[in-house]
């Protein structure tokens, strides 16, 4: 487990709005975020006086070994994008330089992904492969702390568990705010929370 990278994260959540936050997608457009009310009202409110472009920049191409893909590395265009942890931790330059990205496919809607690339941009993890990769966790560590269903229940143990009660949370989601995530990574590393450094910004300045 990557304590340090986890705990950068932690802190880095603390700086993201919650309107600009939505942990049922890794990164996408407003238009899919109506169905997330928090975020949904964040993003249309930063829209109300723009015009609709693209929510993503494609950059350059992501490759699959062996194959001819339609995967592009991709950044955020405007601020009419929510994402969760991890689709936030793909735009930040700390991540970034141990290899994850947002990668998305090219006029196929407006979902990105997470995915760790290599020095010659293949893909080697994606989406939760990828944040196991990153932090050295167990799937089942990634699913607690950046699953949407995970958030039903208040603790590690129980989420283990969690399929005792698939009766009862059959199709259902929780709704975190950045700072739960942020707590949750903290309390599974064991460090307490502290004050932000003055130089720790929003990400966003809608």
């Amino acid at each position: 487990m990557k304590k340090d990278l986890l705990l950068l994260l932690a802190q880095k959540l603390e700086t993201i709005p919650e309107k600009k936050f939505g942990i049922e997608q890794w990164m996408n457009s407003y238009d899919y975020f109506e169905r997330n009310t928090r975020a949904y009202q964040g993003v249309i409110d930063a829209a109300k006086t723009k015009i609709y472009v693209p929510p993503f920049e494609y950059i350059r191409k992501a490759h699959i070994a062996g194959y001819d893909s339609n995967w592009w590395v991709v950044v955020p265009t405007h601020c009419q994008t929510a994402g969760c942890a991890m689709g936030w931790a793909a735009t930040m330059e700390e991540f970034k330089k141990h290899g994850l990205n947002l990668i998305a496919q090219r006029d196929a809607g407006t979902q990105a992904h997470i995915a760790i690339l290599d020095s010659d941009d293949i893909i080697q993890a994606k989406d939760f492969g990828a944040a196991k990769s990153l932090f050295e966790l167990s799937l089942v560590e990634v699913g607690y702390l950046f699953a949407s269903d995970a958030y039903l229940f208040p603790d590690f143990e129980a989420y283990k568990n969690r399929f005792e009660f698939e009766t009862q949370f059959a199709g259902a989601t929780g709704d975190p705010t950045p700072k739960q995530v942020a707590d949750r990574i903290r309390k599974m590393i064991g460090v307490e929370e502290v004050a932000l450094k003055k130089n720790d910004i929003p990400l966003w300045r809608l």
